[in-house]
């Protein structure tokens, strides 16, 4: 489990660099953590691992994606991506 609740996502948020959404100068890389926001409302609601980022996709790894674990990938301008968190790792 990668958090356990949205209040995990918000302090982990408060302590990591958030590319901010509809920003392009950050392209995320192999380990970031990618935070989406569903209904584009400013508020976190899923969050998910990069795998890769080629010819302008963003590949992930997620859990809880239809009740399984999966790999995704989206635009890099997706307006659903909040932003990405730099793991202290």
């Amino acid at each position: 489990v990668l958090f356990r609740s949205l209040q995990a996502v918000q302090q982990a948020r408060n302590g990591l660099k958030i590319r901010a959404n509809g920003e392009t100068s950050f392209t995320p890389s192999t380990g970031h953590i990618i935070f989406f926001d569903w209904d584009v409302d400013g508020q976190v609601d899923h969050v998910g691992i990069v795998e890769r980022v080629e010819n302008g996709r963003v590949y992930t790894d997620e859990g809880n994606s239809h009740n399984e674990c999966r790999r995704k990938d989206y635009a890099l301008g997706s307006s659903i991506i909040y932003g990405y968190a730099t793991p202290a790792y």
